[in-house]
This record gives C-alpha cells, structure tokens and sequence, in this order.
C-alpha cells in the first residue's frame, strides 16, 4: 500500500534532499510510485542499502508486474551506504530509461558500479539513455576504472 494514495500514478519529481532519518515505511512507499521520473536523495546520508533497494523498485506494480513507468534522474549524492550491487540494481530496473544518475560522495562504490552501468546483456547496452553520470568525490572509483582491460 503506497503512503502516497492520491498521488501514486501522479507525482513525477520527489526530492528529500539531507533527510536525517528515514522511518522504515518511507523506501517503500517511494518505490510504490508508479509514475516516478525524478527521484532525489541527495544528502540523505544515514539511507540504509536495504532503503536504497526497496527505492529503485519505483514504477513496479504491488503485484510485482512489469513496471509502467521507469526513472529519469537519480540523485544520490551523499547518500553513504550505497553500494555496488544497488547500482546493479538500478541497471536492470530502470536502465532502459534513466538519463541523468548523481553518486557524487558516494564512497562505498567501486568500479564494479559503473560497470553495471556500462554493461551489455546481449541486446545491447544495459542503460542505453544514460548521458550524465555525476561521480566526483567517490574514493574508490579510479580514473581508468571504466576503461576495458587490454587483452
């Protein structure tokens, strides 16, 4: 059940920038947000993984169908727990869709996540639309991470 009843197919853009704390409900009812395009936490530091998890299932139906409408932008700047497999995740969720994904001072994340990002599944790229990718600040990210190993 969405927290949100009345707005569930119809907010576009939420944005909690620097929420402290995160009452257990809240990720759920985010991601019960059918037509969610714009997520943004940025600042949200103390968002548990398992949060982050149930956030980018936004779009997906309560019955678990295939989602209707899939994010945009994701703003995630900050936000501390966050880590690899949680972009892996947001790859297979709403890569086909997402555009715009901010992991700036994210400092769990690896290379790993942004190879997720970049991987392909057969058919092509895993998130074909992404053009803008904020990464700054992230300490275990290196600079030739992304770069294919030489065979």
């Amino acid at each position: 059940m969405c927290a949100f009843p009345h707005t569930r197919e119809r907010l576009r853009h939420l944005r909690l920038w620097s929420l402290s704390l995160v009452d257990p409900d809240t990720p759920r009812a985010i991601g019960g947000l059918v037509g969610l395009k714009t997520l943004n936490l940025i600042g949200c530091c103390r968002l548990p993984h398992s949060g982050i998890v149930d956030m980018l299932r936004v779009g997906t139906t309560d019955e678990g169908d295939a989602p209707r409408q899939q994010l945009e932008e994701l703003w995630l700047g900050g936000v501390h727990f966050i880590t690899d497999s949680a972009i892996a995740t947001l790859a297979q969720e709403h890569g086909g869709s997402l555009h715009t994904l901010d992991v700036s001072g994210c400092r769990l994340l690896t290379d790993d996540a942004l190879m997720s990002l970049a991987a392909d599944d057969g058919d092509g790229a895993i998130a074909p639309c992404l053009t803008k990718v904020f990464a700054n600040s992230c300490s275990r990210l290196r600079d030739n991470g992304t770069s294919p190993s030489p065979r």
